[in-house]
């Protein structure tokens, strides 16, 4: 377990988002209460759904943040940011229906 985490953390720190989420994922699955990685998964996700939101894939950050704040749910700015997000999907709805 404690290989995965660290090669997902490799991962994260160059960049590749994917791989990071992967590895990490595997490691979670093995170990959910790990406290390290509790504190770590929720960064890549919230990294990538980041990366979504300017690619203009609302969705898809939406759902990075979603199972961020599943795997850390004290996570207080990543809850308004799931609202803003969630607010500008409406509202982009409503613009072109």
């Amino acid at each position: 377990m404690d290989h995965l985490l660290l090669e997902g953390l490799v991962q994260f720190e160059k960049g590749h988002l994917d791989a990071a989420l992967d590895l990490l994922e595997e490691s979670h699955q093995i170990a959910p209460n790990d406290r390290r990685l509790i504190r770590e998964l929720p960064k890549v996700y919230n990294r990538r759904a980041l990366k979504y939101y300017r690619e203009e894939k609302l969705a898809l950050a939406v759902a990075d943040l979603k199972r961020s704040l599943e795997i850390d749910p004290d996570q207080r700015e990543i809850r308004t940011q799931l609202k803003q997000v969630k607010t500008r999907m409406g509202l982009l709805k409503k613009i072109d229906p």
